[in-house]
């Protein structure tokens, strides 16, 4: 009976490694755990509800897309049919203070410089480590801190954002179907005209991300977006490689030191978020952007600069 309480609660937060054909055959993360014979009704459910997202929304392709089944938000990723991996997605955003980031960066990533010069924000890190949820978490802040307009463009709604926050700022949420290029382009030339707006795009994966989000963030707004990666460095190198099958090395490296004002790397122990940060709004940080600028010039020496910063938000925290 307490397992069974137990993952009824569990329900909510849990991942799956779902078998639609065979729900029995399913995991369930943290695990893996197997699927116990009093929730195979919740399961089979479940189960229902991807095939009919698979063949409405992914139309039979390995293409991510949202379900929601018994009242909770999913982000699905098929497989190996039959096999899909399934994502807990939740409707509230969670408060800056609440993500267990170190003050120093937080006030960083709601600095009224951002505001005031817009550009890129870049957050990285390996899978699971909260990367959508910081930059939806600086995203909700900096509307009720600064009022404005924001847009969000994501595959998948991973936080329900729409609407107004505070009483100055507005979030506008669209999910992108398949025509990726024109949906995207679209969605920009709807950013107001004489506003600093803000956007959040969810993943960087291709290289249309990558060179339309460069010019963006060039016009002044501010650009929220994620990144897979080990490093800061790592983090800078898959951008210039993905950018330069649109572009030549040196203007994607042009285009990023123009650009680029903050990257944000983190991991999760014990869910705590270990954060480093590249910090390029001061003035002592016209090095790391003239190396990133200089496509001779190899981003394995911006670790100095780094590790000097690290050294100092470090220290303020204390």
């Amino acid at each position: 009976m307490q397992e069974q309480q137990d993952f009824s609660q569990f329900r909510t937060i849990c991942d799956w490694n779902l078998d639609v054909e065979s729900v029995s055959e399913s995991a369930i993360f943290p695990g893996p755990k197997r699927v116990k014979p009093e929730d195979l009704a919740f399961a089979q459910e479940l189960a229902e509800a991807v095939k009919h997202g698979y063949k409405e929304k992914a139309l039979g392709q390995r293409k991510t897309f949202g379900i929601r089944s018994n009242g909770i938000r999913y982000r699905v990723q098929p497989q190996e049919y039959p096999y899909f991996q399934l994502r807990t997605l939740h409707d509230q955003v969670m408060a800056m203070e609440n993500l267990g980031i170190p003050k120093p960066y937080l006030d960083v990533l709601l600095s009224r410089e951002l505001r005031n010069r817009g550009g890129l924000v870049l957050v990285g890190g390996p899978t699971g480590s909260g990367k959508t949820t910081t930059v939806s978490s600086t995203l909700v802040a900096r509307l009720k801190l600064f009022g404005g307009y924001a847009l969000t463009l994501e595959d998948v709604i991973e936080y329900e954002m729409n609407g107004w926050h505070g009483d100055r700022g507005l979030c506008r949420q669209v999910q992108i179907q398949s025509n990726y290029r024109e949906e995207m382009r679209g969605a920009l030339r709807a950013f107001p005209s004489n506003d600093r707006s803000m956007l959040l795009f969810g993943e960087i994966c291709d290289d249309i991300a990558a060179g339309e989000l460069l010019r963006t963030a060039l016009d002044g707004h501010l650009v929220l977006t994620t990144m897979h990666g080990n490093s800061i460095v790592a983090l800078l190198e898959r951008l210039i490689a993905i950018a330069k099958r649109e572009m030549d090395v040196a203007e994607a490296r042009s285009l990023l030191a123009q650009s680029l004002r903050l990257v944000v790397h983190q991991i999760r122990e014990h869910s705590v978020p270990q954060v480093t940060m590249l910090n390029l709004l001061g003035p002592d940080a016209r090095g790391a952007v003239n190396t990133i600028g200089n496509h001779e010039t190899r981003l394995e020496q911006l670790q100095q600069t780094i590790d000097t910063q690290q050294t100092a938000f470090m220290a303020s925290s204390l």
